[in-house]
């Protein structure tokens, strides 16, 4: 690139980029924690009550086990946290950059109209306060293009953003929609 040529380059470009590290930190950290707190309460159960009986031991076990298998599965969920997860929009483009998928890229004179659906899948699961937990949260990202025809794009809330990034998305998408007179909704 010569100096002074504008070749690539985009006004206004506002980039988003994130790793899941964090993430995945957190959540073997409360796995952990959970099981040390839970024997240190079973031991010093054990020795005020004079004595560990075994059924205390097999319970400790149990619950390392249960807490071996979180783990695995919280590595599984989280399997490349620390690839950079790009999301960038300009006046010229949107691109987003997940691990483990093709690169998208789409540019706004091929826009009409940007439509964001929160799509909910899979089982639900009870919390303590006994709300439904939904198990899968995605945000499909559909471009009506100008000849009429459909392109989407399917992010996965946790694994390819964390949520709070996805919610920024959200706006971003919507601030430039308006701002390049493109149709913008969000279910």
């Amino acid at each position: 690139m010569e100096v002074g040529s504008n070749e690539g380059y985009e006004p206004n470009k506002i980039e988003i980029a994130t790793t899941l590290k964090k993430s995945r930190n957190t959540a073997l950290g409360c796995c952990i924690t959970t099981g040390i707190l839970i024997t240190i309460f079973v031991l010093i159960l054990g020795f005020t009550l004079g004595e560990i009986k075994s059924p205390a031991i097999l319970g400790v076990a149990i619950i390392w086990i249960i807490i071996a298998i979180t783990t695995i599965l919280t590595l599984l969920v989280y399997k490349h946290p620390s690839k950079t997860r790009t999301f960038s929009v300009s006046d010229k483009s949107i691109r987003i950059m997940v691990p483990n998928k093709p690169m998208f890229q789409i540019n706004w004179d091929q826009i009409k109209a940007v439509e964001v659906k929160k799509i909910v899948t899979g089982r639900h699961i009870h919390t303590l306060d006994g709300a439904l937990t939904p198990m899968h949260v995605y945000n499909n990202i559909i471009f009506t293009t100008t000849d009429g025809s459909q392109i989407s794009y399917r992010i996965d809330v946790t694994r390819d953003f964390p949520k709070k990034i996805c919610k920024k998305i959200r706006v971003l998408l919507e601030e430039y929609a308006n701002k390049m007179n493109k149709g913008y909704e969000y279910k």
